[in-house]
């Protein structure tokens, strides 16, 4: 069993971490309202703030990797995504930001899946079938539950299939290694792929579209499980 023993140094991230997610939760919810200028600006200081837990991550690790830099590019792209998602609240170009900032995310998961890859060795046939299988029960209910994908159908279906990856990667490395590190990050990534499957409902769904609740929880997921993903690091 391995064990990791946190120091007050260690906490600093964690602690951000916490702060910037209830900041961004309260700034964004207090009114009931979705104000997009104000939405854009403290969406985009909170990604910012992720990469930069995930840079302070880095530093404190003392054993440096090409793992812990593509999750830092995977951070990155994340970022850029959000801001490029962002712009379609503040700007007429609200389809080809959507579109763009999905493309985005898709790289980012890359950087998530290839920092894990580069030390999954074995078990690649095993890999594949989860990946399917995740895919299918991804698509299974977004039918059943009448996501109206629209002119978004065929990106949708290339992005659920990058977030079945990434969320099967991360499973059966957790499975297969068994470390602190794999189990934080496999909780991120769980949150990520949360948040995802919420946002299907609310950019996509009749009923659900714009639902305050499913933002609430999306955000939450999505803001928490980035901020571990960024901790991640340090425990790599």
């Amino acid at each position: 069993t391995e064990i990791y023993t946190l120091s007050l140094h260690d906490a600093l991230p964690i602690f951000l971490l916490i702060i910037l997610t209830n900041i961004y939760v309260y700034c964004f919810f207090k009114d009931g309202k979705d104000e997009k200028l104000k939405t854009f600006f403290i969406k985009f200081a909170c990604s910012l703030s992720f990469l930069s837990i995930g840079i302070i991550s880095f530093c404190i690790n003392d054993s440096k990797s090409l793992s812990q830099i593509l999750i830092l590019i995977g951070l990155a792209l994340c970022l850029i995504g959000d801001i490029v998602l962002g712009l379609r609240r503040i700007t007429p170009f609200h389809d080809l930001c959507l579109l763009i900032g999905a493309l985005v995310f898709i790289l980012g998961h890359f950087g998530y899946d290839s920092g894990l890859f580069l030390n999954f060795h074995e078990d690649v046939l095993a890999l594949i079938i989860i990946t399917i299988v995740i895919w299918i029960i991804y698509l299974i209910l977004m039918k059943l539950t009448h996501i109206n994908l629209g002119t978004f159908k065929i990106p949708c279906l290339f992005y659920s299939l990058s977030s079945s990856i990434m969320f099967s990667i991360t499973l059966v490395s957790l499975i297969k290694y068994q470390t602190i590190f794999h189990v934080i990050i496999f909780i991120g990534i769980t949150l990520f792929t949360i948040s995802d499957i919420l946002l299907c409902y609310t950019y996509f769904h009749d009923k659900y579209k714009d639902s305050f609740t499913f933002k609430l929880i999306s955000s939450y997921a999505y803001f928490i499980g980035q901020g571990i993903i960024a901790l991640s690091i340090m425990f790599f």
